[in-house]
């Protein structure tokens, strides 16, 4: 078997969805900002990028607390009553 190229070894191939050590990356964004700026133009106003964010971030919120009330119910299930 011949050797592939240099730094060709499967074992360092990077995730292209897992942040490099080291790197300053944006959090994910949990929403689709093409559906939020949507909704929000249709208002007749603008969206900012840290208002994407915000929403974003209060989502998540969101989900974690509903989390939180799942566990403490002894369940694994997300229901509509957890949010």
């Amino acid at each position: 078997m011949m050797p592939g190229p240099p730094g060709n070894d499967s074992s360092q191939i990077q995730d292209p969805f897992t942040p490099k050590k080291g790197d300053e990356t944006m959090p994910e964004t949990l929403i689709i900002q093409s559906k939020i700026r949507d909704l929000i133009k249709a208002q007749d106003c603008s969206t900012s990028a840290e208002a994407i964010d915000a929403i974003s971030a209060e989502v998540e919120r969101i989900v974690q607390k509903a989390v939180e009330r799942t566990k403490a119910n002894g369940r694994k299930t997300v229901k509509s009553s957890d949010i």
